[in-house]
C-alpha cells in the first residue's frame, strides 16, 4: 500500500474519532488504548526552543472484557503518534499536523511509557502562527495582535495489534500556551 493512501486512511480514522468524547476507543482486537499526558510544560518560549517535549506521555492497553481473558496477541503494535493543533483562543491559523513514526508496543494490560516525547518539530514552530511570536517577525500574533497563542495540541496513536487487527486511541487534547521567550518577564 502506498505511503499516500495509508496517510489517507490515517487521517479519515483520526477524523472519524475526533467526534468521541472520553479518553479511550475500542478496536477490534479487544483492547481499549488510554493516553495521559504527564508534566505537561504550561508555556512555551517560541524563541527558545524549536520542539516542543512532553516528558512523559503514558499509554496503557486494558481489555476490553476482563472476563474473557486475554493473551499477547492483543499487544498492540504501535507504530505511528499524530498531534493535530487547534485554536484556544480567539485566532483560526494553526500549525500543520506533526507525524511521529516510531515502533513501539503496548503489552495487553500493561503500559507504555515515552519520556521526552516530541509533540512539536521544527515545521510547526517555525510556521504561522506561532512564527509571528518569533523576535524577527515582531513577536506579536498578525490575526489576534496578542503577545501568546494558545493552541490545542490533540495526540492520537495508530497500530495494530499481534493479531492484525486495527487499533488507535481516542484524541487527547492538551493546551499549552506560546509566549515570544521564557526567560523575559512577561
Amino acid at each position: 500500500m502506498k505511503v499516500a493512501t495509508k496517510l489517507f486512511l490515517l487521517i479519515a480514522l483520526a477524523v472519524l474519532l475526533a467526534g468521541c468524547s472520553d479518553l479511550e476507543t475500542t478496536d477490534q482486537g479487544g483492547v481499549i488504548l488510554k493516553v495521559q499526558f504527564v508534566n505537561v510544560p504550561g508555556s512555551i518560549g517560541v524563541n527558545d526552543q524549536n520542539e516542543v517535549l512532553i516528558p512523559t506521555i503514558q499509554i496503557d492497553s486494558v481489555v476490553q472484557n476482563p472476563t474473557g481473558g486475554s493473551s499477547s496477541v492483543m499487544d498492540v503494535l504501535v507504530d505511528v503518534y499524530e498531534v493535530t493543533f487547534s485554536r484556544a483562543d480567539t485566532g483560526t491559523r494553526t500549525p500543520p499536523a506533526f507525524i511521529y513514526n516510531r515502533a513501539a508496543t503496548v503489552p495487553v494490560g500493561g503500559t507504555l511509557t515515552l519520556s521526552n516525547f516530541p509533540i512539536m518539530g521544527i515545521e510547526q514552530m517555525r510556521s504561522a502562527p506561532l512564527s509571528d511570536l518569533l523576535f524577527e517577525n515582531g513577536g506579536v500574533d498578525r490575526e489576534t495582535g496578542a503577545t501568546n497563542i494558545r493552541i490545542n495540541a490533540t495526540f492520537t496513536v495508530f497500530g495494530r495489534t499481534v493479531a492484525g487487527e486495527n487499533v488507535a486511541s481516542t484524541p487527547r487534547t492538551e493546551t499549552i500556551e506560546f509566549i515570544t521567550s521564557s526567560t523575559i518577564a512577561q
